[in-house]
């Protein structure tokens, strides 16, 4: 083999090397940069925020309520929280899950309602609180009663994880 022969053998080695560090860094670069349009977004919640309350909070809402709003928030606990408002055939329903009935407490007063009149102008806010087991882990339920009228009444859940 001729000197001139073992250059061009070296340099097509030498070429063929660059050439396959070249396309490994273009599939390199390729593969790691973003795409428009690949980016997911983040998944839906496959309850809505009524059944999370109903499933959690272990209760089932009265026929008809007028659903004023509901949010959910989650840091360390979940919690989930509805407005409501209903006429007194709608509440009797609603309550008469219950064991216990709310009880009158000035505790609701400063509490923050996610929709419907302010609690501080509540004639007489009834509020009740326990803690449950439920399928989804154990959570606690509080419900505040804004009666303002007859056939005129604010309620309030809250449901959280312990």
């Amino acid at each position: 083999m001729a000197a001139s022969d073992v250059d061009r053998a070296n340099i097509l080695r030498r070429h063929s090397a660059q050439a396959a560090l070249a396309l490994l860094m273009a599939c390199v670069l390729t593969a790691c940069s973003p795409v428009e349009g690949t980016r997911a977004d983040p998944a839906e919640p496959t309850v809505s925020v009524l059944e999370a309350i109903q499933t959690s909070g272990e209760f089932g809402l009265p026929v008809w309520p007028e659903i004023l709003g509901v949010e959910s928030d989650s840091g360390a606990d979940i919690r989930y929280r509805m407005a409501m408002r209903l006429d007194d055939g709608q509440l009797e329903e609603f309550l008469s899950q219950f064991l216990l009935g709310p009880q009158p407490s000035d505790i609701p007063k400063s509490m923050s309602v996610i929709a419907g009149p302010a609690l501080e102008s509540a004639p007489d806010p009834q509020y009740l609180q326990n803690g449950i087991d439920s399928t989804n882990g154990a959570f606690v339920r509080e419900i505040i009663i804004d009666k303002r009228a007859p056939d005129e009444t604010y309620v309030h859940i809250s449901v959280y994880t312990l």
